[in-house]
């Protein structure tokens, strides 16, 4: 803490050590395979988070719709045949 604002200094948010190993790693990756891949490797890394929270999100929208309404044939009630799409083996299309 700052002894005269009483507030942390910013290179105190976050572990300034591992920020230090990521700003190596990251220039030895930089080194070895050159800007292109690192800036690829970081664009599937943050794509595979978005899609981790979007996974997570979808999850819980979908809970809270089934609680708000729930799908027919989920309490009890007759399935609906004519919601099903006929496969070959019945006489339907190939799609």
């Amino acid at each position: 803490m700052s002894p005269l604002s009483g507030t942390l200094p910013a290179a105190m948010h976050g572990n300034p050590w591992l920020r230090l190993l990521r700003r190596e790693v990251e220039e030895l990756a930089r080194n070895l395979h050159g800007e292109r891949d690192l800036r690829e490797r970081q664009a599937r890394t943050e794509l595979a988070r978005i899609n981790r929270e979007l996974k997570q999100l979808r999850a819980t929208t979908g809970r809270q719709r089934s609680e708000e309404h729930p799908r027919p044939g989920a309490q009890g009630e007759a399935k609906r045949p004519w919601n099903r799409r006929k496969t070959t083996a019945q006489g339907g299309s190939r799609c």
